[in-house]
């Protein structure tokens, strides 16, 4: 298990900047060697992590594909 300081504050996530990917309202952040991509659900209060990626790898080629 890990810990990410921004879904404490899930609104202080990153928006993405390809237009696809943040018109679905994702937001990311980064762990180390990881982008992790969520879904705030304001009207639940929680944060639904949508996916995990390594840095290096094609994740919006990937994102796309589920969008």
């Amino acid at each position: 298990m890990f810990e990410v300081g921004a879904f404490l504050f899930p609104n202080a996530g990153g928006i993405p900047k390809d237009r696809v990917i943040r018109s679905a309202e994702y937001r990311f952040t980064v762990h180390k060697e990881y982008l992790i991509f969520c879904l705030v659900d304001e009207e639940e209060k929680q944060v639904n992590v949508m996916a995990i990626f390594h840095a290096k790898k094609d994740y919006m080629h990937v994102m796309k594909k589920y969008i």
